[in-house]
């Protein structure tokens, strides 16, 4: 049925609602004695009752304060912080601006709120190679935020199964899944501009948390209908090479470096003024440095990967326009509205991180923002990676699994007694094929063993880096931090918990979190049927394929892919094709009717 409104309203009745608040906050004001020095723990109330009183949105701020009744933080819950301002009215800006907006970017801010991550310890959290993942924030997202306990009918009653019983929204299961979703939110880098804790520390409780992918669960995790998150994305094996140069990409700027003639005062005062500056540092010749977050700090004082802004059409275009000097205006953001030629370097290259774009006096940084992708927990014919950190330490050597299709692993080749790390630019990884070509174009050998040659328990005599074709001192690819490719192959099982659940087991893997009986299990969508359930059991000796382990299934892992259209004619919809390829989403076009359909 459809509804109405009177938009008129009647102002003698609205004008006697304002004067009875009015009325109830001068009561406040006279319990908080305003006509006193307001203390530290009252002042943001009052900020609040000003604006929401005399602000001429009254009824954004008042679906606000509605708002923020159902997303609720509290002082009492959170040590030292009763006397904060800015973090309590940062929080309760998200329901200003989300007001009249949708509950989905309304959730993101929420959820990213370093406010609410601490409230319900969501900041923190941690995967199961840490510990147990807190599960308070998973809960109390669908519980209290969302979907409630029960599922209910269009018209908002509640849905009841054949026997009458109320039907649960989710169970356990569910809340453990979307709790090792939720790991890995930390804290913002701290900055001079904000409110500091009440006990000085600099915490950043006013900037959105971040993601730190060392503490992320990097399992598979179901969603409420037998999906995955990350259904409808593409594969990152499937993105197109050097994506950062098609059109859509997208850079930001993460360091910017300027010829500084006031010297480190006015270096210090140039990112005091920059939004997003929270570091800097000043060096001789009076060159200033300032950047959003130590990480890239330390990256930019390392071997990067430089393009010009006036030969390579990438550096051009994020440098923008050039002052008299020759110097770049650069952007904080830029998105490529065309495919770009690569130049140089850019050729030689299939991804890239950070690039390092200088002109004249002036030179910044530009991170690409990768688009999401997602990688499949299992995969074909996987190599072992390992290491680099093994060549002077053999003792430390950690193979672990990889798909070979992925940029996993860093090159290191050797050739007798001489181990050669290569890279185009730090801390590069590329895919297992990449790896053996440059070992091949530079006539390095072949690809390491794990320990190093010439045997596995001996380190090598030499050791160098060649970065994009000149011969440096070694480490100059960082690849001691990461893992290197080897020729050597790796066997990738899965372990059938009697429930259902498994858990992913490297046979040649030293890791204790991919080895047989593993605690790290996870959920999946299990098609097709054995005698009793639809996946191996013990009780009918696991099947082909399977080995009896205890009472586990121990199976071979083979990642097969099957047409599900015959024919074009077959393609209707878009929808159509979402809802039966959800794994690895691409960008579809075809004909049907004379008309187009994405």
């Amino acid at each position: 049925m459809p509804c109405s409104f009177s938009a008129g309203g009647n102002v003698g009745l609205l004008a006697l609602r304002r004067a009875r608040w009015e009325e109830e906050y001068s009561l406040v004001a006279t319990h908080l004695e305003l006509d006193q020095p307001v203390g530290p723990s009252e002042a943001k109330r009052s900020i609040y009752h000003s604006v929401a009183l005399d602000a001429a949105d009254q009824l954004r701020h008042r679906a606000a304060w509605a708002l923020s009744q159902v997303y609720v933080t509290s002082e009492l819950m959170l040590d030292n912080r009763a006397m904060a301002q800015e973090m309590w009215l940062t929080y309760h800006d998200i329901f200003v601006r989300h007001a009249f907006g949708n509950l989905r970017d309304l959730l993101r801010e929420v959820s990213y709120s370093p406010v609410m991550g601490e409230f319900l310890t969501l900041l923190g959290s941690r995967s199961l190679v840490f510990n147990k993942p807190d599960e308070n924030f998973a809960r109390e997202i669908m519980q209290l935020f969302t979907i409630g306990l029960y599922q209910l009918n269009p018209d908002g009653t509640a849905e009841r199964s054949p026997r009458g019983a109320l039907m649960s929204t989710y169970e356990l299961p569910e809340i453990a899944s979307f709790a090792r979703a939720w790991t890995g939110f930390t804290r913002a880098e701290p900055r001079s501009n904000i409110e500091s804790d009440q006990d000085g520390e600099p915490l950043n409780s006013v900037d959105p948390m971040r993601i730190n992918a060392t503490f992320r669960d990097e399992l598979p995790k179901m969603d409420l209908h037998r999906g995955h998150i990350g259904d409808q994305l593409p594969l990152c094996i499937d993105l197109p090479p050097r994506s950062f140069l098609l059109r859509g990409a997208r850079w930001r700027d993460a360091v910017q470096e300027y010829f500084s003639s006031s010297g480190e005062a006015g270096c210090r005062a140039r990112c005091e003024n920059e939004p997003r500056c929270r570091f800097y540092s000043f060096w001789k010749n009076n060159w200033c440095r300032l950047t959003e977050t130590c990480d890239v700090m330390r990256e930019a004082d390392r071997p990067g990967f430089k393009i010009n802004g006036s030969t390579s059409a990438l550096g051009a275009l994020l440098c923008g326009s050039k002052t008299s000097m020759g110097d770049c205006r650069f952007s904080s953001n830029v998105m490529l509205d065309a495919d770009l030629p690569c130049s140089g370097r850019e050729c030689a290259v299939d991804d890239v991180r950070y690039v390092n774009v200088e002109s004249g006096r002036s030179a910044a940084i530009f991170e690409f923002v990768r688009p999401p992708c997602v990688s499949l927990t299992f995969y074909n014919d996987a190599k072992q990676v390992y290491l680099a950190s093994a060549h002077v330490s053999p003792a430390s050597a950690t193979t672990v699994c990889a798909d070979p299709a992925t940029a996993s692993a860093a090159v290191n080749c050797c050739d007798g007694e001489t181990s050669t790390e290569q890279c185009e630019y730090l801390a590069e990884m590329v895919p297992f094929a990449t790896a053996v070509k440059r070992c091949a174009d530079y006539s390095l050998g072949g690809l390491c063993s794990v320990g190093g040659p010439p045997l596995p328990h001996e380190p090598p005599a030499a050791r160098r880096s060649i970065v994009h074709g000149r011969a440096l001192a070694y480490d100059q690819c960082d690849s001691t931090h990461w893992h290197s490719w080897t020729a050597a192959s790796c066997t990738v099982q899965v372990q059938v918990r009697q429930d259902g659940e498994v858990n992913i087991v490297h046979v040649e893997s030293g890791s204790p979190f991919k080895r047989l009986d593993s605690a790290h299990t996870f959920r999946v969508r299990w098609d097709g049927s054995s005698s009793t359930l639809p996946f191996p059991t013990t009780s009918v000796g696991c099947g082909k394929g399977c080995m009896v382990h205890g009472t586990t299934c121990l199976c071979e892992t083979r990642v097969m892919q099957e047409r599900v259209f015959a024919a074009l004619a077959e393609v209707h919809s878009a929808a159509q094709v979402e809802q039966l390829l959800s794994i690895g989403r691409t960008q579809l076009t075809h004909q049907t009717d004379g008309k187009g359909v994405e």
